[in-house]
């Protein structure tokens, strides 16, 4: 049992952590962000705030990417 809660932890604890900086970072800019794995593929979904959808190449570039490539989770993919 207890082999099973660290295996958990191991592995849901960098997508949490990114979450969590995604949705800081991101600010009122995003309405949701959720993470999907499916078939082995990890991916992070945001929900831009209505009027931000002009913003969407500044938000991917200098948040969205940033925040990835310095977390634990460097390989998921995402949509905007």
């Amino acid at each position: 049992m207890a082999v099973l809660i660290v295996g958990c932890a191991v592995v849901i604890g960098p997508i949490v952590g990114t979450d969590i900086k995604l949705t800081q970072d991101l600010g009122s800019r995003a309405e949701t962000v959720s993470f999907n794995w499916n078939n082995g593929v990890s991916t992070f979904v945001i929900d831009l705030a209505p009027g931000q959808e002009s913003q969407v190449e500044s938000i991917a570039c200098h948040i969205v990417k940033p925040d990835l490539q310095s977390s634990s989770t460097a390989n998921a993919h995402f949509v905007i």
